[in-house]
């Protein structure tokens, strides 16, 4: 695989995790305020089919992420742990994009299970 493809898959990896999490979060906190809100609680929008469909995409962008730093993980094997220059660098990126995507799994999922528990009552 090309230098390039590599570069572009690392930063996938390594920024794909935060920015689904983030979309998933905003997503789902539209949906919950859309929901309790009286105008919109007549419209009966099914708001556990939505959570489940953010959910799902974001969680997919997650482990795509998790594929993508594997690939680069995989493809800069003969790098040592500490070489310099880009592939040292790839290198480095993709095995903290791999701890890191596993982390951005779990809280994908811990914050659809507050976004599905939640109802609409005050703190």
């Amino acid at each position: 695989m090309s230098r390039l493809r590599l570069e572009i898959l690392q930063w996938y990896a390594l920024m794909a995790g935060p920015w689904a999490w983030a979309t998933q979060h905003v997503l789902l906190f539209g949906v919950a305020y859309a929901h309790c809100s009286m105008p919109v609680a007549y419209w009966h929008v099914p708001v556990i089919w939505l959570n489940a469909l953010i959910t799902f995409a974001c969680g997919l962008a997650v482990v795509a992420a998790e594929v993508a730093a594997v690939v680069v993980y995989r493809a800069t094997e003969e790098t040592g742990d500490y070489a310099p220059g880009p592939y040292g660098r790839m290198r480095f990126f993709a095995q903290a994009a791999i701890l890191g995507n596993v982390l951005f799994l779990v809280i994908v999922a811990l914050d659809a299970t507050g976004a599905f528990y939640h109802g609409c009552n005050q703190a």
